[in-house]
């Protein structure tokens, strides 16, 4: 019984020794069968990323993902920034729109001289800005234009001034199709202006390095926080009238009347000073008021005329309060059935 015990311990661990190398060997093939795959592969991916297939599906999302932009979890977040922007106005003028009649903006930005600005936003310093520059940016499907205005310090040229006051005019007699908003020059808008105007241009500049600055600089989109707009409808247009009688029958003498309106409009609501529209005229019609009146005080230097002065308002509206005044005196004149008739107007505006 010993002598059998014994053989079947030896037999027992034979079998398990076996079954041990059995498994080496199998673990062995296992491994190796791995590290061929892992070979492959890398052989595989390395040959694949040295061609442009390659590059494009394997590094440029790899380059993407590990850019600073996306790199950092608060990019976003940083990168955004406010600026005080003033919206182009709208009015409606005898049932004929004028101004800017979008508000709404949500857009990539591009500089006004680069050459896709399809569906994108335009910025542009005021002073590069010309009528002609402008038609063509609206023909190149810009769907909205920032223009960066200067600071006051700034010394502008008679000729400067001359072409920025047209452009003002033709821009609010046009209706304009898409958001117009002006921004005032500070340093953010500085370094955004820098920013992306040291962009590449991809008809100058060769692809790769096209694709290279696409990959590693900043986007810019501007948007509009409040992108609506609300019509006024108790906009009133007020007259201020005075006259002075002169020496005679006041219904037989001849009329004089002098004018200045007293209100501003300009592309921006916020923006117009009015220095010298119209400023500068009332200013002229308060010292004649006051001049004349002294000189009406006496006898002997009345004139024989009747004075007429008139503070009017909507003079960027053709003049509506001018118009109101005259149809109001005539009607006034007819009722009393005088003649109605003023000899001499004289207009008070940009004296300067």
């Amino acid at each position: 019984m010993v002598a059998l015990r014994i053989l079947i311990d030896i037999f027992t661990d034979l079998q398990i020794h076996c079954l041990f190398n059995y498994i080496f060997i199998l673990d062995k093939f296992k491994i190796a069968k791995i590290m061929f795959e892992i070979n492959d592969l890398f052989d595989t991916f390395l040959l694949r990323t040295t061609t442009l297939t390659g590059f494009l599906f394997y590094w440029l999302p790899i380059i993407c993902i590990l850019s600073p932009t996306y790199l950092s979890p608060f990019g976003f977040v940083d990168s955004t920034q406010e600026f005080k922007a003033y919206r182009m106005v709208q009015y409606d003028l005898y049932g004929q729109a004028f101004g800017s009649r979008q508000a709404f903006v949500s857009s990539e930005v591009r500089l006004w001289s680069n050459t896709n600005l399809n569906r994108k936003a335009a910025l542009i310093r005021l002073e590069k800005l010309t009528i002609e520059r402008f038609r063509s940016l609206i023909s190149k499907g810009i769907n909205s234009l920032f223009i960066v205005i200067p600071s006051l310090n700034i010394q502008w040229t008679n000729e400067q001034k001359s072409e920025i006051c047209d452009l003002e005019t033709i821009l609010l007699s046009e209706s304009v199709p898409i958001p117009i908003y002006f921004l005032p020059d500070t340093p953010q808008t500085n370094d955004l202006y820098k920013s992306i105007e040291s962009r590449r241009d991809s008809t100058t500049d060769s692809a790769l390095a096209v694709l290279y600055d696409m990959i590693t600089a900043d986007g810019y989109q501007l948007s509009v926080s409040t992108g609506k707009y609300n019509q006024r409808t108790d906009s009133v247009l007020y007259n201020i009238a005075g006259k002075l009688i002169g020496h005679g029958i006041e219904e037989r003498l001849p009329k004089i009347l002098f004018v200045a309106h007293y209100d501003s409009l300009g592309l921006a609501n916020g923006l117009t000073q009015g220095a010298d529209s119209n400023a500068s005229g009332i200013l002229l019609l308060l010292k004649l008021i006051r001049l004349f009146s002294k000189l009406y005080s006496k006898q002997t230097t009345r004139a024989k005329y009747n004075l007429h002065f008139l503070f009017s308002g909507g003079g960027k509206l053709n003049y509506q309060g001018s118009k109101k005044w005259i149809d109001d005196y005539h009607d006034q004149k007819h009722q009393q059935q005088l003649p109605n008739d003023i000899d001499v107007v004289v207009c008070l505006g940009k004296i300067f």
